[in-house]
């Protein structure tokens, strides 16, 4: 939680996700630099660096990471199919379709693919 409090109804940042992805790893993670502007000196900066040397998640092309964003159901499942993929866990089973997999955005069919064909999303 946050400053003692759990925030139920409060969206899910890149940071947070970041944080919560890194401490599921349960490695060890010595503080790395890291080159995005805007996570140098925050609290999570050690997950973010972590997660970027593990190709779990990526920064913006700009430099920056963007901790303070909400996190999308697409961010998710890439960050999920990620995640799977660092762990050594199979990706094999058959896609689920969505009906609106036209909409996924290029770069993270993979993981909306993924996210279906392990029931992450049910689409409901």
């Amino acid at each position: 939680g946050t400053n003692g409090q759990f925030r139920p109804n409060e969206d899910l940042t890149r940071e947070g996700v970041a944080a919560i992805v890194n401490n599921m790893l349960g490695e060890d993670t010595p503080v790395a630099a890291t080159n995005f502007s805007d996570v140098k000196g925050r609290w999570s900066e050690r997950a973010v660096s972590s997660l970027v040397d593990k190709q779990i998640m990526k920064g913006y092309s700009n430099g920056t990471f963007k901790p303070q964003q909400k996190v999308t159901r697409e961010e998710f499942a890439v960050i999920a199919y990620n995640y799977m993929n660092y762990k050594g866990m199979s990706s094999s089973k058959t896609a689920v379709p969505y009906a609106d997999e036209n909409k996924i955005s290029p770069w993270a069919k993979n993981g909306g693919r993924y996210a279906g064909s392990r029931w992450l999303y049910d689409g409901s």
